[in-house]
């Protein structure tokens, strides 16, 4: 009988009463640092929406099994973009006005 791709790739199986079921490991979780933007908006959870900061927090342990780190991290990368997307825009607009007054 020819091998299935899960045993090509090295899986093993274990037998459980007539049924042969693949033992799968589930990689380790990484660890995300959180920037400054995601501190902010985690403390403006925590100050002003705590039922959201909760909810969130408990949706991401129980049903996505996403860590709270990560979420985070996520939220201090899109922060910083918008931060540098608004530097660009008020330098642009600072050399367009200069011109336009010259």
């Amino acid at each position: 009988m020819a091998k299935s791709i899960f045993e090509r790739l090295s899986g093993e199986y274990e037998q459980q009463e007539d049924y042969l079921i693949p033992r799968l490991t589930v990689p380790a979780e990484e660890e995300h640092s959180i920037g400054i933007w995601g501190q902010q908006h985690l403390d403006y959870l925590k100050q002003c929406h705590k039922f959201l900061k909760d909810f969130t927090i408990r949706i991401a342990a129980d049903a996505i099994r996403c860590s709270l780190s990560l979420w985070t991290s996520r939220k201090s990368h899109f922060g910083k973009d918008i931060f540098f997307r608004q530097v660009k825009l008020n330098i642009f607009l600072s050399f367009f006005l200069i011109r336009c007054h010259a």
